[in-house]
């Protein structure tokens, strides 16, 4: 019993330091709140879509698209704001730069 009782007592000493460090990001600076809610905002409440196939971008694993997208995030910005939404597919990209007023939404796929 007294052995069973200090196995439970190691294991818990090792659980509690690794839920700890999942309420600091990896440079140590605290993990606030809202950080972990994950309600879905419908697309509707972001602005005006930007649907990367209506703009010429199309669903190519082989074909690195980076400008195209660009083209897009630029369009909604110059526009006023907005969402891009990237449909189901594969979208090959190099960096993307997103301006002010501009959403990303990623439809399931």
């Amino acid at each position: 019993m007294i052995r069973m009782t200090f196995l439970v007592g190691l294991m818990l000493c090792c659980i509690a330091p690794l839920s700890a460090a999942n309420d600091l990001f990896p440079d140590g600076t605290p993990v606030p709140d809202w950080f972990h809610e994950s309600s879905h905002t419908p697309l509707r409440k972001l602005g005006k879509a930007y649907r990367l196939t209506d703009h010429g971008v199309i669903s190519d694993a082989a074909k690195i698209q980076t400008a195209s997208i660009q083209a897009v995030i630029d369009k909604a910005s110059e526009q006023g704001g907005g969402v891009v939404v990237v449909p189901k597919g594969t979208f090959m990209s190099g960096s993307l730069f997103f301006k002010q007023g501009v959403n990303l939404y990623l439809e399931e796929g």
